[in-house]
């Protein structure tokens, strides 16, 4: 296995085939899937509201499938080579809800016919192959949920074709949706804070440079503590960082720099999520509009 880049600007650890990106047509689907047979495998745990609404989600992208006409469901996997997903979201709150078919025609055609009738809803983000000596050529592609609901953090629909005998092929689905984890109330930095004080590194700097300190106070610390409460949850496993230029570590104060610190955040830069630490514990959040925020505040300070 080796991992693959998302496109899209979606970061997003996976681990699966190369990813070769390609256009791909967007139509309207002709023939269509119910949920069919399959299992869920919900590899995380947690509050029980967002993963129920993922696992609703994923049975209803499962549903969306385009399907060549006279396709046959089969109730396990065909081959050894499909028995797996060719691609995974490296997340332990993922859940991945899959199929199996027997398609009326090679790969190659049939992933023609599903670019040219892509599951309603959706984009293609991703289209691969694979194989080797002694190892079958496999297809894929991936179908992402063009409008996320607020709950959801990725929502695929992957394709996975392998030639079978008279010219058909085997096909497995793979709807998965990674849940978002539910915010507790004790995550959020009391509006009353004072004073945050950042300790920036990089920016240019090299390693062993004295760190730059800026107070953070009034309004742009009103608009940090907004900013910082409203980011919504960031599922574990799915942090996936650009080339780190700049780190921040900020603590907030509710009196002032000589009280004790009632929150602290650690802010990386070019990073898809950062760490918020409270007295209740530490949560991963969605970092860009907090990241964009701090950039303007380190720039004008």
């Amino acid at each position: 296995m080796m991992p693959v880049t998302m496109p899209m600007g979606r970061c997003v650890a996976r681990l699966g085939i190369v990813a070769v990106l390609m256009g791909l047509a967007i139509g309207t689907a002709s023939a269509r899937i119910g949920a069919g047979p399959g299992g869920a495998t919900g590899l995380g745990s947690g509050p029980g509201g967002n993963r129920s609404a993922g696992r609703a989600l994923a049975v209803q992208l499962l549903g969306s499938a385009s399907l060549p006409p006279g396709s046959q469901s089969l109730p396990k996997t065909p081959t050894r080579s499909l028995a797996v997903p060719q691609q995974t979201v490296a997340s332990g709150d993922l859940i991945d809800l899959k199929a199996y078919f027997l398609v009326p025609m090679g790969a190659t055609s049939c992933r023609t016919f599903v670019e040219t009738h892509p599951p309603l809803g959706t984009i293609a983000t991703e289209s691969g192959s694979g194989g080797g000596p002694g190892v079958p050529t496999l297809l894929s592609m991936t179908f992402s949920l063009a409008h996320l609901p607020a709950f959801a953090q990725v929502a695929d629909l992957e394709y996975s074709l392998q030639g079978a005998p008279d010219q058909r092929a085997y096909l497995r689905l793979d709807a998965q949706v990674v849940w978002r984890p539910v915010r507790r109330p004790g995550t959020l930095i009391p509006r009353s804070d004072r004073v945050a004080i950042a300790e920036i590194r990089g920016s240019g700097g090299g390693p062993g440079l004295e760190p730059r300190i800026l107070q953070i106070r009034g309004l742009s610390l009103a608009k940090l503590i907004s900013a910082v409460n409203s980011e919504p949850t960031f599922a574990p496993g799915l942090v996936g960082c650009g080339l780190v230029n700049q780190q921040a570590n900020i603590n907030f104060f509710p009196l002032g720099p000589t009280s004790v610190p009632n929150a602290s955040i650690q802010v990386e830069v070019n990073c898809a999520a950062f760490q918020l630490k409270t007295p209740v514990g530490a949560v991963e959040l969605q970092s860009q509009p907090t990241v964009r925020l701090l950039t303007t505040i380190f720039r004008a300070a």
